[in-house]
């Protein structure tokens, strides 16, 4: 008889689960044509999935990421997707979101990094010493370039990382032990960009808040005054606007694009813009 009510009870949460947001995730799924473009995964997740915004899923063409990057950061490819293992495998991490996931009933119980893999080789490869990110929201993406820098310091290499975002609740998901080479900034971008302290040029740059063209143009252009000789431009919209494209063209810097293909989502996905100044030795 006890047995019957457990189950009873969880077939009741099982359908609470499914039905929460229902009517949100189906217009969710209709805007992206869904149902079209991956039937099964389209109603998979209008049942279970948590997500409202800011998808998370695995990557089927690492690969193509790997050569993309390489290409772009005069790399060997394979250096790349050393680094994507590094940050995919790290078992410790994923046991730390685990915990903190497990209290948010808004988020899935696993958030993998998908494009952010890039992210983090990026930062990887350069070193920076300065990265400044616009639009947090859980904190994974702060998570993967906390950790690179985490890492480059092992190596000698020591950066930071300003973040900015105007909701002071964004970055909930970043564990404490990463924070220390954190420094968020609660406001508007533009309000906020010219606050950073200009004791260090802005090495590597990632526009992920506001992606009206306008809006991530006029981001590139306030960083540009703090930019370093060499710094990385990264875009999280360049699959939706050219502006960091334009922004590339007008400077003379050259430009990237590589297309992420998620797995098991009916998201047809996003991608990772990459503008920079080539070395003369490599154009």
């Amino acid at each position: 008889m006890k047995l019957g009510r457990r189950i009873a009870r969880r077939l009741v949460r099982t359908v609470r689960r499914a039905t929460r947001n229902l009517g949100t995730k189906v217009r969710i799924v209709q805007s992206y044509r869904g149902l079209r473009r991956a039937p099964w995964s389209a109603i998979r997740y209008v049942l279970f999935d948590r997500e409202l915004t800011n998808f998370t899923y695995e990557i089927g063409n690492l690969g193509e990421l790997a050569a993309a990057l390489g290409s772009a950061l005069d790399v060997p490819p394979a250096s790349i997707a050393s680094f994507v293992d590094e940050l995919a495998l790290d078992t410790h991490l994923s046991a730390e979101l685990a915990i903190r996931l497990a209290s948010r009933r808004d988020r899935n119980r696993r958030m993998p990094f998908g494009r952010r893999l890039g992210w983090y080789a990026i930062v990887r490869v350069r070193k920076p010493r300065l990265v400044v990110e616009t639009g947090v929201h859980d904190g994974l993406g702060s998570i993967a370039i906390l950790l690179a820098l985490q890492r480059n310091a092992l190596e000698g290499i020591d950066g930071r990382l300003v973040s900015m975002d105007v909701n002071d609740q964004s970055g909930w998901l970043i564990p404490e032990r990463l924070r220390g080479r954190l420094e968020a900034r609660i406001g508007r971008s533009l309000d906020v960009i010219p606050e950073v302290p200009r004791t260090s040029s802005v090495d590597i740059f990632i526009h992920d808040s506001d992606h009206r063209y306008e809006y991530e143009l006029d981001e590139l252009r306030a960083v540009r005054e703090l930019a370093a000789p060499a710094i990385v431009y990264v875009s999280d919209n360049a699959h939706a606007t050219t502006a960091l494209r334009d922004f590339a063209t007008d400077e003379g810097l050259a430009f990237t694009f590589w297309k992420e293909e998620p797995v098991g989502h009916f998201f047809d996905g996003a991608g990772i813009g990459l503008a920079l100044r080539k070395s003369p030795e490599a154009a």
